[in-house]
């Protein structure tokens, strides 16, 4: 049986939250692009990182990508 995204966003989700603090020594100020729990690809823009997507032949629909910051994050909405 196939797995929903919505499955997969919550594994790559879950993932993300419990290895955060190792991610933001490495990838501190980048955008991250989450495949089956895994970092397949990062930059500071996030336009080229989906471009590092599509270039792997992934659909982007199919990853998650998250902003990694030392700082907390600001919304103004």
């Amino acid at each position: 049986m196939s797995e929903t995204l919505f499955e997969e966003h919550e594994r790559n989700s879950e993932w993300f939250k419990k290895n955060y603090q190792h991610l933001v020594e490495k990838y501190d100020g980048m955008f991250v692009a989450i495949h089956k729990q895994e970092i397949i690809a990062f930059d500071e823009d996030p336009g080229k990182l989906r471009g590092k997507i599509l270039a792997r032949g992934l659909n982007p629909m199919t990853v998650m990508v998250e902003y990694v910051s030392k700082k907390p994050l600001e919304f103004i909405l």
